[in-house]
């Protein structure tokens, strides 16, 4: 997470929350999906910082989009 985004979220209070995911595929517009996003600690991965994760809600059928931006409206 960036140092901006840390900023942002440092208040934030763990939980899972419904909220948006804007979606923007390199060469395709940009779409919505709803989401579930976890904000806190991963105990699997003994992470010492807070992080988010978000599930988006969509069949992409195989399609890749690592690299794309995302952005969480909560």
């Amino acid at each position: 997470m960036t140092d901006t985004n840390k900023t942002k979220t440092a208040n934030l209070v763990p939980g899972v929350y419904a909220a948006k995911a804007r979606l923007q595929i390199e060469g395709k517009e940009p779409e919505e999906y709803l989401c579930a996003m976890s904000i806190g600690w991963n105990p699997v991965y003994d992470n010492s910082e807070k992080t988010i994760e978000a599930f988006l809600v969509h069949d992409f059928e195989g399609e890749e989009f690592y690299g794309s931006k995302l952005t969480l409206s909560v």
